[in-house]
């Protein structure tokens, strides 16, 4: 997926993210291009740290991958407890 902040969403591009059709560290990467090349003309950004923001998308893709991996091994049970129906997830 192409990243354009000007015909996509947020919500779409964070949905591209949880669909692993775009990582985090990329859009993020895209975003801090885009505020050093105009963030010199119109000012938007007192402070950018990079260097967090990589950090913070790295675990982003790292939780998606493994959240993908216990959906994967994801097992249900059901136990009746009285009149309660009770379902157990269970995410080894």
């Amino acid at each position: 997926m192409e990243i354009n902040f000007k015909e996509n969403s947020l919500i779409q591009l964070a949905s591209s993210v949880n669909n692993k059709e775009l990582s985090a560290v990329m859009l993020v990467q895209k975003s801090l291009d885009v505020i050093e090349e105009l963030n010199p003309a119109i000012n938007a950004f007192c402070a950018v740290n990079p260097e967090s923001s990589m950090v913070q998308a790295e675990k982003v893709d790292a939780l998606i991958v493994e959240i993908g991996k216990k959906q994967t091994e994801l097992t249900t049970c059901i136990k009746e407890l009285g009149e309660r129906q009770v379902i157990i997830i269970d995410l080894q």
